[in-house]
Protein backbone atom coordinates (compact mmCIF):
# COMPACT_ATOMS: atom_id res chain seq x y z
CA UNK A 1 0.00 0.00 0.00
CA UNK A 2 0.96 3.65 -0.37
CA UNK A 3 3.20 5.18 2.28
CA UNK A 4 2.48 8.73 3.37
CA UNK A 5 4.64 11.48 1.94
CA UNK A 6 6.00 14.40 4.01
CA UNK A 7 2.76 16.36 3.54
CA UNK A 8 0.51 13.39 4.27
CA UNK A 9 -0.31 12.82 0.61
CA UNK A 10 -0.05 9.35 -0.96
CA UNK A 11 3.55 8.48 -1.80
CA UNK A 12 3.93 7.01 -5.28
CA UNK A 13 6.61 4.89 -6.88
CA UNK A 14 8.53 5.97 -10.00
CA UNK A 15 6.28 6.75 -12.97
CA UNK A 16 5.97 4.64 -16.07
CA UNK A 17 9.25 3.83 -17.74
CA UNK A 18 8.70 4.19 -21.48
CA UNK A 19 11.50 3.21 -23.86
CA UNK A 20 11.99 6.15 -26.27
CA UNK A 21 14.54 6.27 -29.07
CA UNK A 22 15.48 8.41 -32.05
CA UNK A 23 16.96 6.42 -34.93
CA UNK A 24 17.41 3.55 -32.45
CA UNK A 25 19.38 5.76 -30.07
CA UNK A 26 17.84 5.74 -26.56
CA UNK A 27 16.55 9.06 -25.21
CA UNK A 28 15.93 10.04 -21.60
CA UNK A 29 12.35 10.52 -20.46
CA UNK A 30 11.21 13.86 -19.06
CA UNK A 31 13.89 15.56 -21.18
CA UNK A 32 13.65 17.43 -24.48
CA UNK A 33 15.61 16.23 -27.50
CA UNK A 34 16.13 17.54 -31.00
CA UNK A 35 15.12 15.76 -34.18
CA UNK A 36 15.80 16.45 -37.85
CA UNK A 37 13.76 15.78 -40.97
CA UNK A 38 13.31 12.03 -41.55
CA UNK A 39 14.39 11.07 -38.02
CA UNK A 40 12.36 8.20 -36.59
CA UNK A 41 11.02 8.46 -33.04
CA UNK A 42 10.06 5.15 -31.48
CA UNK A 43 7.90 5.12 -28.35
CA UNK A 44 7.20 1.68 -26.93
CA UNK A 45 4.58 0.47 -24.47
CA UNK A 46 4.57 1.67 -20.87
CA UNK A 47 5.65 -0.59 -18.05
CA UNK A 48 3.44 1.33 -15.59
CA UNK A 49 0.55 3.69 -16.15
CA UNK A 50 -1.45 3.90 -19.36
CA UNK A 51 -0.80 7.34 -20.87
CA UNK A 52 2.32 8.90 -22.35
CA UNK A 53 2.58 12.43 -23.72
CA UNK A 54 4.79 13.69 -26.54
CA UNK A 55 5.20 17.48 -26.59
CA UNK A 56 6.25 19.00 -29.91
CA UNK A 57 7.57 22.54 -30.31
CA UNK A 58 4.90 24.53 -32.15
CA UNK A 59 2.24 21.93 -31.40
CA UNK A 60 0.42 19.81 -33.96
CA UNK A 61 -1.57 21.61 -36.65
CA UNK A 62 -5.13 20.31 -36.40
CA UNK A 63 -8.49 22.10 -36.51
CA UNK A 64 -9.41 23.97 -33.34
CA UNK A 65 -12.86 22.94 -32.09
CA UNK A 66 -14.50 24.86 -29.24
CA UNK A 67 -11.11 26.42 -28.49
CA UNK A 68 -9.33 23.06 -28.23
CA UNK A 69 -7.02 21.02 -30.48
CA UNK A 70 -7.73 17.79 -28.59
CA UNK A 71 -9.65 14.82 -29.96
CA UNK A 72 -13.00 13.63 -28.62
CA UNK A 73 -13.33 10.23 -30.23
CA UNK A 74 -16.77 9.43 -28.77
CA UNK A 75 -18.18 12.54 -30.48
CA UNK A 76 -15.92 12.16 -33.54
CA UNK A 77 -14.73 15.76 -33.32
CA UNK A 78 -11.34 17.46 -33.07
CA UNK A 79 -7.87 16.22 -33.88
CA UNK A 80 -7.53 14.25 -37.10
CA UNK A 81 -11.07 13.60 -38.34
CA UNK A 82 -12.20 13.04 -34.76
CA UNK A 83 -10.66 9.57 -34.62
CA UNK A 84 -7.67 7.78 -33.10
CA UNK A 85 -4.48 7.96 -35.14
CA UNK A 86 -3.85 5.11 -37.55
CA UNK A 87 -0.81 3.77 -39.37
CA UNK A 88 0.11 6.06 -42.24
CA UNK A 89 -1.43 9.23 -40.77
CA UNK A 90 0.57 12.44 -41.17
CA UNK A 91 0.56 15.25 -38.61
CA UNK A 92 2.21 18.59 -39.23
CA UNK A 93 3.83 20.65 -36.49
CA UNK A 94 3.42 24.40 -36.13
CA UNK A 95 6.27 26.85 -36.64
CA UNK A 96 8.59 27.27 -33.68
CA UNK A 97 12.17 28.22 -33.02
CA UNK A 98 14.51 25.47 -31.91
CA UNK A 99 15.23 25.46 -28.20
CA UNK A 100 18.64 26.88 -27.36
CA UNK A 101 18.99 24.49 -24.43
CA UNK A 102 17.85 21.07 -23.32
CA UNK A 103 14.95 21.16 -20.89
CA UNK A 104 14.69 18.41 -18.30
CA UNK A 105 11.94 18.03 -15.72
CA UNK A 106 13.40 18.10 -12.19
CA UNK A 107 13.16 14.81 -10.33
CA UNK A 108 10.89 16.31 -7.66
CA UNK A 109 8.27 17.17 -10.26
CA UNK A 110 8.17 13.84 -12.05
CA UNK A 111 4.86 12.07 -11.40
CA UNK A 112 5.10 8.68 -9.74
CA UNK A 113 2.66 5.81 -9.72
CA UNK A 114 1.75 2.75 -7.68
CA UNK A 115 -0.30 -0.25 -8.68
CA UNK A 116 -2.01 0.24 -5.30
CA UNK A 117 -3.34 3.78 -4.96
CA UNK A 118 -5.19 5.83 -2.39
CA UNK A 119 -7.53 8.59 -3.57
CA UNK A 120 -8.67 11.41 -1.32
CA UNK A 121 -12.35 12.25 -1.71
CA UNK A 122 -15.06 14.51 -0.27
CA UNK A 123 -18.46 12.86 0.39
CA UNK A 124 -21.23 14.09 -1.92
CA UNK A 125 -23.00 15.66 -3.61
CA UNK A 126 -25.59 12.88 -3.11
CA UNK A 127 -24.01 11.32 -0.02
CA UNK A 128 -27.42 11.60 1.70
CA UNK A 129 -28.53 8.72 -0.55
CA UNK A 130 -26.22 6.41 1.40
CA UNK A 131 -25.66 5.35 5.00
CA UNK A 132 -23.62 2.14 5.34
CA UNK A 133 -22.55 2.65 1.71
CA UNK A 134 -20.27 5.49 2.78
CA UNK A 135 -18.48 3.22 5.23
CA UNK A 136 -18.06 0.59 2.53
CA UNK A 137 -16.54 3.12 0.11
CA UNK A 138 -14.01 4.47 2.60
CA UNK A 139 -13.03 1.14 4.16
CA UNK A 140 -12.77 -1.21 1.19
CA UNK A 141 -10.36 -2.07 -1.57
CA UNK A 142 -11.54 -1.96 -5.18
CA UNK A 143 -10.00 -3.15 -8.44
CA UNK A 144 -9.85 -1.19 -11.70
CA UNK A 145 -11.68 -3.21 -14.38
CA UNK A 146 -11.06 -3.33 -18.13
CA UNK A 147 -13.87 -0.78 -18.52
CA UNK A 148 -11.53 2.18 -18.05
CA UNK A 149 -11.09 5.08 -20.47
CA UNK A 150 -11.28 8.87 -20.66
CA UNK A 151 -15.00 8.77 -19.88
CA UNK A 152 -14.57 6.92 -16.62
CA UNK A 153 -13.19 4.00 -14.62
CA UNK A 154 -15.46 1.21 -13.43
CA UNK A 155 -14.30 -0.43 -10.21
CA UNK A 156 -15.00 -3.92 -8.91
CA UNK A 157 -15.31 -4.72 -5.22
CA UNK A 158 -17.81 -4.74 -2.37
CA UNK A 159 -21.26 -3.57 -3.46
CA UNK A 160 -22.27 -0.10 -2.30
CA UNK A 161 -25.96 -0.05 -1.41
CA UNK A 162 -28.25 2.97 -1.49
CA UNK A 163 -30.58 3.75 1.40
CA UNK A 164 -33.91 2.03 1.44
CA UNK A 165 -36.58 4.13 -0.26
CA UNK A 166 -34.31 6.41 -2.30
CA UNK A 167 -34.49 6.38 -6.13
CA UNK A 168 -32.08 4.05 -7.94
CA UNK A 169 -31.19 6.97 -10.20
CA UNK A 170 -31.46 10.76 -10.17
CA UNK A 171 -32.43 13.38 -12.72
CA UNK A 172 -29.43 13.72 -15.02
CA UNK A 173 -27.20 16.61 -14.04
CA UNK A 174 -23.80 18.00 -15.07
CA UNK A 175 -20.91 15.99 -13.67
CA UNK A 176 -17.34 16.87 -12.78
CA UNK A 177 -14.17 14.86 -13.27
CA UNK A 178 -13.56 12.78 -10.16
CA UNK A 179 -17.21 12.25 -9.25
CA UNK A 180 -17.81 8.69 -7.99
CA UNK A 181 -21.26 7.55 -9.11
CA UNK A 182 -23.04 4.42 -7.94
CA UNK A 183 -25.20 2.65 -10.56
CA UNK A 184 -27.87 0.08 -9.59
CA UNK A 185 -25.30 -2.77 -9.54
CA UNK A 186 -23.46 -1.04 -6.67
CA UNK A 187 -20.05 -0.95 -8.36
CA UNK A 188 -18.47 2.54 -8.30
CA UNK A 189 -17.65 4.43 -11.48
CA UNK A 190 -15.13 7.29 -11.37
CA UNK A 191 -16.22 9.86 -13.95
CA UNK A 192 -13.52 11.60 -15.97
CA UNK A 193 -13.15 14.32 -18.61
CA UNK A 194 -15.31 12.92 -21.41
CA UNK A 195 -18.36 12.33 -19.21
CA UNK A 196 -20.40 15.53 -18.86
CA UNK A 197 -23.68 14.35 -17.32
CA UNK A 198 -24.72 11.71 -14.81
CA UNK A 199 -28.02 10.13 -13.86
CA UNK A 200 -26.80 8.16 -10.84
CA UNK A 201 -26.19 9.30 -7.28
CA UNK A 202 -22.62 10.44 -6.68
CA UNK A 203 -21.41 9.25 -3.31
CA UNK A 204 -18.13 11.22 -3.31
CA UNK A 205 -15.86 13.43 -5.40
CA UNK A 206 -12.10 12.84 -5.71
CA UNK A 207 -9.97 15.91 -5.03
CA UNK A 208 -8.47 17.58 -8.11
CA UNK A 209 -4.93 16.94 -6.88
CA UNK A 210 -5.45 13.16 -7.19
CA UNK A 211 -7.05 13.06 -10.66
CA UNK A 212 -3.66 12.55 -12.32
CA UNK A 213 -3.29 9.34 -10.30
CA UNK A 214 -6.65 8.08 -11.54
CA UNK A 215 -5.79 8.87 -15.15
CA UNK A 216 -2.71 6.61 -15.01
CA UNK A 217 -4.37 3.66 -13.23
CA UNK A 218 -4.62 0.52 -15.32
CA UNK A 219 -6.88 -2.55 -15.16
CA UNK A 220 -5.96 -4.70 -12.18
CA UNK A 221 -4.66 -1.80 -10.07
CA UNK A 222 -6.03 -1.61 -6.53
CA UNK A 223 -7.88 1.49 -5.32
CA UNK A 224 -8.78 2.74 -1.86
CA UNK A 225 -10.56 5.95 -0.88
CA UNK A 226 -9.77 8.13 2.11
CA UNK A 227 -12.20 10.73 3.37
CA UNK A 228 -11.33 14.44 3.55
CA UNK A 229 -13.55 17.45 4.25
CA UNK A 230 -14.12 20.43 1.96
CA UNK A 231 -11.60 22.64 3.79
CA UNK A 232 -8.88 20.03 3.27
CA UNK A 233 -9.86 19.64 -0.39
CA UNK A 234 -9.44 23.39 -0.91
CA UNK A 235 -6.03 23.30 0.78
CA UNK A 236 -4.93 20.39 -1.41
CA UNK A 237 -6.09 22.26 -4.51
CA UNK A 238 -4.14 25.38 -3.54
CA UNK A 239 -1.02 23.29 -2.98
CA UNK A 240 -1.58 21.56 -6.33
CA UNK A 241 -1.90 24.86 -8.24
CA UNK A 242 1.13 26.26 -6.43
CA UNK A 243 3.17 23.23 -7.45
CA UNK A 244 2.19 23.64 -11.12
CA UNK A 245 3.10 27.33 -10.99
CA UNK A 246 6.48 26.48 -9.46
CA UNK A 247 7.07 23.94 -12.20
CA UNK A 248 6.31 26.55 -14.86
CA UNK A 249 8.76 28.96 -13.25
CA UNK A 250 11.50 26.33 -13.01
CA UNK A 251 11.19 25.43 -16.70
CA UNK A 252 11.06 29.05 -17.86
CA UNK A 253 14.02 30.05 -15.70
CA UNK A 254 16.25 27.36 -17.17
CA UNK A 255 16.97 25.76 -13.79
CA UNK A 256 15.48 22.46 -14.93
CA UNK A 257 18.69 20.96 -16.23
Amino acid sequence: MDEAGPDGSPKRSQAAAVPVSVNNQPQAMWTSFRVARCDVINIRATSKGVRVYLAVAGGFVVPRVMGSCSTYTAGKIGGLEGRPLAKGDTLHSGSAEALNRIVSLPEDFRPQLHTEITLRAVPGPQDDYFDSGLNVLFSSEFTVTSKADRMGYRLEGPKIELKEGVPRSIISEPSLSGAVQIPPDGEPIILLVEQTASGYAKIATIVTADLDIVAQARPGDKVRFTRVDLAEAYRLHRDYRSRINRLREVIQSGDSE
